[in-house]
């Protein structure tokens, strides 16, 4: 999946009626890559509670360390990519700098998040949704088959 000009394509809550939530599988790698890292833009997948769809401000969603719950509410999970992104003044995030000779720039583990939802507890047929806790209002969801 791509984090683009504040969207999460696929999977963007703005765009779900029209394009659908995507569908994963439970025992394959599911990667993020943040696109506006080129633009020095830091963004995060971080879960949140089922719907993730309340107002946004200062009071939600809650940057809550990654704890979210599935559609059904049934237990706590947890999965947070940290920061993704890159900065000419603040390096890039995640602690990850490049190899030698690779350019001031960046580095795929400073701007990309992988997970295999099996390895973070995540059930078939249940929907998961996540949130960028730099900008709140960036909202997505997937459903694991």
């Amino acid at each position: 999946m791509t984090i683009g000009e504040f969207l999460y394509v696929p999977g963007d809550l703005g765009q779900a009626s029209t394009l659908g939530v995507p569908r994963v599988k439970r025992d394959e790698p599911l990667t993020f890559w943040n696109a506006d890292a080129a633009q020095n833009v830091y963004h995060t997948v971080t879960a949140c509670a089922y719907p993730c769809n309340g107002s946004t401000g200062i009071d939600y969603p809650v940057a809550d360390f990654g704890y979210g719950r599935a559609d059904i509410g049934t237990g706590e999970l947890v999965f947070d990519s940290s920061e993704l992104g890159v900065s000419t003044f603040f390096g890039p995030a995640r602690g990850q700098l490049p190899p030698e000779n690779f350019g001031p720039t960046w580095t795929v583990d400073a701007v990309s998040f992988q997970m295999v939802p099996a390895d973070y507890g995540l059930e078939a047929g249940q929907t998961y949704t996540y949130f960028c806790r730099v900008h709140p209002f960036m909202r997505g969801a997937f459903t694991v088959e």
